[in-house]
């Protein structure tokens, strides 16, 4: 069934087009804020669409966060030992496509790769969402034409290498969109790409209500804390954010955070006013469903737009204004630094 057909005759339960979604991440049997995150996204949108996590390394049995039994979960290599992806020759030749700027890219080998551009050419997903900025470049340069290609920035723009930017100017004129975190990392990628026809949203990352025993559950709500945090910040009674609900401070100011701190240790008020204000902007903006119906919008209006149109010129083109806008950005990046390193030796910031 073609996607145009699809879309138009089956609808979710809110409304909005089903689609087939497939979520593409590095490993998704280890720890992490991406791997939970991606998780918790995916469990929510397969109540009314066909979800899919693939992920392109295992290690393990079985996943170290556990998962949904309604959300299919394959993997592309092998790593345990003794499997037969482990004795594979190109599981010892270096990869050739994944960007060599990303962190993680000595781990992509021959076999990795191949493995990866063989699903891309097979799924039938509506939607290919990447998990971090190297796998973002691989459904941007083989994924299919017919589907909507996004891509995740779970990093800031400035926390890339120039190597790494470099390497994403040329690719990521190639996804439908690129999703980044935060209005600021949003604003970042505008100005320091050249991303003429790929869409660059903030959606902040969805944070489930963690499994939190009732009496660490009254003591969230004694303290003012939302249900929308790890169950580890049950052992605290502070946490520094922004405006109405936390303390602003002078980037890279330790004086400036610990006088933050020791004003909120001697103001019982105070914490209890920024605890409520916080709880009610984390529901706001991290609560599942939330996050959730932004997605769902931002999918559907990109798969209609990609029915009434040809499939995107391929990505990869770069040519002397992307050069020129990595190279600025990263003249502005360490031109910022410059200044904040002044400033901590002449003594204004703490």
């Amino acid at each position: 069934m073609s996607t145009v057909a699809l879309t138009s005759h089956i609808e979710g339960n809110r409304g909005t087009p089903h689609v087939r979604i497939a979520f593409l991440l590095h490993n998704a049997y280890a720890m992490g804020s991406t791997v939970r995150t991606t998780m918790t996204l995916a469990d929510t949108l397969a109540g009314r669409h066909e979800v899919e996590l693939v992920s392109v390394f295992r290690h393990r049995q079985n996943p170290q966060l556990g998962r949904s039994p309604e959300v299919p979960l394959r993997a592309l290599v092998d790593r345990r030992v003794g499997s037969a992806d482990a004795a594979d020759p190109l599981a010892r030749r270096a990869g050739e496509v994944f960007p060599k700027g990303d962190s993680r890219s000595h781990q992509y080998h021959q076999l990795a790769e191949q493995r990866v551009i063989d699903w891309l050419r097979k799924t039938d997903a509506d939607v290919v969402v990447g998990t971090r900025a190297g796998l973002n470049v691989l459904p941007a340069r083989f994924g299919p034409r017919h589907a909507v290609r996004i891509g995740q920035e779970h990093l800031t723009h400035d926390n890339h290498p120039h190597g790494l930017r470099t390497e994403l100017q040329r690719w990521y004129c190639g996804p439908d969109a690129l999703v980044t975190m935060t209005e600021a990392d949003a604003r970042d990628h505008r100005r320091g790409m050249r991303l003429p026809r790929t869409r660059v949203p903030a959606i902040p990352n969805s944070v489930a209500e963690p499994p939190v025993p009732p009496a660490e559950r009254a003591r969230i709500a004694h303290h003012g804390l939302g249900s929308a945090i790890e169950a580890e910040w049950v052992k605290g009674s502070i946490a520094a954010v922004s405006t109405v609900d936390g303390c602003l401070v002078p980037r890279d100011s330790t004086r400036g955070v610990a006088d933050a701190l020791l004003a909120l240790m001697r103001d019982d008020g105070l914490r209890a006013e920024m605890g409520r204000a916080a709880r009610a902007g984390a529901a706001k903006r991290f609560a599942p469903d939330g996050v959730a119906d932004r997605y769902e919008r931002l999918f559907s209006t990109l798969v209609g737009e990609r029915a009434g149109r040809s499939a995107p010129p391929p990505s990869g083109l770069a040519d002397w204004r992307d050069r020129a806008t990595a190279l600025a950005a990263t003249a502005g990046i360490l031109a910022r630094g410059a200044v904040r390193r002044g400033r901590r030796k002449l003594g204004r910031v703490g």
